[in-house]
């Protein structure tokens, strides 16, 4: 981090000693705000989901440095669905659950990404049930 700085810092300090002394603060607010998207974009780094299907349950574990949840469904009633999103920035909402509790997940995916495990995760929440009707 220190040396995507620097340069700001030389930039700024090679107009000080020219005389334009206005642009070393606006160096040091680029460093300062540089250092702050840095750190946003690693908190945002350390969110994770991990979601697991067995024979009776689908189990969804959200972790990040303030929270840890965990939530349980039942294999056999639990829906994936895809919910249209309001812009274009965020196309689409990626929700699973059941009885009338459902969780938003991969909200961090690609709007790809996000139809494909869709995909995936209905082909694996209902393989068992297919399989003994056929």
């Amino acid at each position: 981090m220190a040396g995507l700085s620097l340069p700001p810092l030389i930039v700024g300090i090679g107009f000080l000693t020219i005389g334009a002394w206005p642009i070393l603060p606006f160096a040091g607010i680029e460093i300062v705000l540089f250092v702050l998207c840095f750190k946003l974009v690693m908190r945002g780094a350390r969110y994770s989901e991990i979601l697991s299907v067995d024979e009776e349950h689908v189990r969804l574990r959200q972790l990040s440095p303030r929270f840890e949840r965990e939530h349980c469904f039942q294999r056999y009633w639990t829906q994936v669905w895809l919910k249209p999103g309001l812009s274009r920035f965020h196309p689409s909402i990626l929700m699973i659950g059941s009885h009338g509790k459902f969780v938003q997940i991969g909200r961090f995916l690609t709007e790809s990404s996000r139809q494909e495990l869709t995909k995936r995760l209905k082909i694996a929440v209902k393989a068992r049930y297919h399989c003994a009707l056929t």
